[in-house]
């Protein structure tokens, strides 16, 4: 035998049941921006916010030395095994200057006439590129090459902090 219920309750879909209060439902706010950096913009002809990087603030260069005599970061950088390795004898270094490397380092630097795309599409700090040169063109050096060759605190030995 069902319990009575108190006056002014009844079982759903029951006689009598009085109509659900309508829900409001509202869309999500849009995503915000990655975390590092970028700034928020309205383009015409969107609905919406849209996300663009900030430009590149310094582009680090990597390239090698054996000796006195700089070499272009492939004659020093090998992949093998599945692993990125520096070469028995050379030095690998990191620069900031477009004097000491190929001319791509600086502040900006070329990382803008290399590519289109952030820094962050290669797992770098938005505003910070690194590029090598393999003795025919310079190219972005992705996140986890620097991974590979300086370890877990390649950002701290790159970008210096």
């Amino acid at each position: 035998m069902l319990a009575q219920l108190p006056a002014g309750l009844v079982f759903p879909g029951g006689s009598g049941t009085p109509a659900p209060p309508p829900i409001n439902i509202r869309n999500a706010p849009p995503a915000g921006p990655p975390i590092r950096g970028g700034i928020i913009v309205n383009p015409p002809g969107t609905p919406g916010p849209a996300w663009t990087p900030l430009p590149v603030a310094v582009t680090y260069e990597i390239y090698g030395r054996e000796g006195r005599r700089k070499l272009p970061y492939l004659e020093v950088v090998k992949y093998r095994n599945g692993r990125y390795e520096v070469l028995h004898g050379d030095s690998l270094l990191v620069t900031d200057t477009p004097s000491a490397g190929f001319g791509f380092a600086g502040r900006p630097g070329r990382w803008s006439e290399l590519t289109d795309k952030s820094p962050m599409n290669y797992g770098l700090d938005s505003d910070k590129g690194v590029v090598a040169w393999n003795g025919r063109k310079a190219y972005p050096v992705p996140g986890y090459e620097l991974l590979q060759l300086f370890g877990p605190d390649w950002r701290h030995l790159i970008y210096g902090y």
